[in-house]
Order: C-alpha cells, then structure tokens, then sequence
C-alpha cells in the first residue's frame, strides 16, 4: 500500500512538472506578425459585428489548493492515500479555474461534457471585451454590433477542457489560420456587415497577484471568409493578493481584466489600422 501511495504521488507531481514545462515553452513559441489592413480594405470598412471567441479557463499560480485546504501544502513532503487532480471548478463569481481539486475539497467540479460556455453562471472575458470592442469601433466612427453568443474554439473535445496547453493550442491554431474557422454567414445579420471581428484570449493567469492578460483579434472579410488582419497585444499587472482579487465574487479581478482587456483591444485596432491613432489608450505600463 505504501508503495502504491509514493508511486500514485510521484506520478502525479511528474505529470504536473511536464505540463508546467510544455505550457511554458508553449506560450514561449512566437504568434505570426501583426498584419495590418490595405488601404482599400480600410476605406471600405463601415459596418463589424464583434464575435467573442470562448476563453481558457483562468490559470492560477501558485495553485489555490493549498490555501481552500492547507495539509496539501506539505503534500509532496508525506505520503496522503490520496491525490489531488486537475480539474476545471468554478468560483462564486462564476470563473472558470483550471487547477487541482482535493479530496474533500468544496469546490465542485464542473462536468465538461455539458459545459456550455455562453451560460448565464460562467463569466467569460471575451465577451466582456467583445462589448467594449463594440463601444471602441462605434467611437471611431464603424458601426458595430455584438452577437451575443460566444464561439466555441472547433478543436477544443470535452475531454481536454480543463488542460491549459490544449486551450493555448487551439488558440495558436484558430490565430494562425487565414480563413474564418467559424461559420459567421450562419451568423444573423453577418450579411449586412463588411467584415467580422474575432476577440480571443491567449494567455490568462494570476500569479502571485499579479494578471496576466493576451487579446488576440481577427477581421475578416463577411463575403469572402478570409483574414484580412489580425493583431495580438498582452500585458500584466501587479495589482493584489491572488484572493482579493478573486474574493467578492471575483469583481475586482473581472475590472482589471474589463480596464487592460481595453486597452489591449484598442492598441490591437491602431496597429491593424482599424483606429485612429488619437482614438487609441497610452500603453499600460509594465511592472518590473
């Protein structure tokens, strides 16, 4: 039995070193080039209707296991007949986690295989910005609209929802790709617009109280399905303890995400060519 345990613990913290170590050198890989509008494409824009893609799961570091439940703090220093697995819960503030779930634990673990992502009990960054996106644009003079449904990534099975280098694969391969992955003339009133605005999220994370955020945006041509520009942007910054920022409902979190997310997005529109220069926020500093 004892044997059982050391090895049931070992693997586990095995498997979590090799994830942490792909998840790293695959944020490290690099996003192709910001390709910027023609000048004829941007004459003829006047109408987008913002898509939100939907988002990986928040990343938490160090993981929050150990504060809900503290003798996993000394796990990998004892032998528990127990170990904790990586899962996808959900906080009061309807966030989606990725992150270990104990024995015991009291948070619940959501049931991927009816995981819908435009629920009214899960909030979804995307489609916080998708309107910000909206009130951007309408503010340059193009008529936005926002379709309220957020977009299932196509490659992303149930089974893998919980593991963030499968999001942060099918994220890279959505951006990369020069034609729309998604069926946007189904979309209502796609027809009447000249071209889609995809928002997505990239890299997503808390690390010791400090956010991390990547938007990433496609526009793309409503008649021919083809990527016409895309831009992506990501910054940080240190704002507070990991649970004040998740405390109340996660509000406080959700506004530094709604404030950078913002400037992300109209940083991501003057480079494309999408936004005057003078319409677009100063860059956010980064702290050291």
């Amino acid at each position: 039995m004892m044997a059982t345990q050391v090895f049931v613990r070992n693997r586990f913290v095995i498997g979590a070193g090799l994830s942490w170590l792909a998840m790293l050198f695959g944020l490290a890989g690099c996003l192709p080039e910001t390709v910027k509008l023609s000048p004829a494409a941007q004459s003829a824009i006047s109408s987008i209707r913002v898509v939100a893609l939907e988002s990986p799961p928040l990343e938490v570091m160090p993981d929050l296991l150990t504060r809900r439940m503290p003798v996993y703090r000394h796990y990998h220093n004892m032998v528990l007949p127990f170990s904790p697995e990586v899962g996808l819960y959900r906080n009061p503030g309807g966030i989606l986690i990725s992150g270990r779930i104990g024995h015991g634990d009291n948070v619940t673990k959501v049931n991927l295989s009816n995981l819908e992502t435009d629920a009214d009990d899960t909030w979804t960054p995307t489609r916080e910005l998708s309107a910000e996106a909206v009130s951007l644009l309408n503010a340059a003079g193009i008529d936005a609209v926002e379709d309220h449904r957020v977009r299932r990534l196509p490659w992303m099975t149930p089974e893998h929802r919980a593991d963030l280098v499968s999001w942060r694969n099918a994220v890279e391969r959505w951006y990369v790709s020069d034609s729309a992955e998604l069926a946007h003339r189904r979309l209502a009133g796609s027809e009447r617009s000249d071209a889609v605005l995809e928002v997505g999220v990239g890299r997503y994370k808390i690390f010791d109280g400090q956010v991390s955020l990547e938007v990433l945006v496609k526009l793309i041509d409503s008649r021919t399905g083809v990527v016409i520009a895309r831009s992506s942007a990501t910054t940080r910054a240190l704002e507070a303890p990991t649970q004040a920022l998740l405390d109340h409902e996660g509000e406080r979190f959700k506004t530094v995400i709604r404030e950078i997310g913002t400037r992300l997005l109209s940083q991501g529109f003057h480079e494309i060519g999408l936004m005057p220069k003078r319409l677009s926020s100063p860059s956010l500093p980064i702290p050291s």
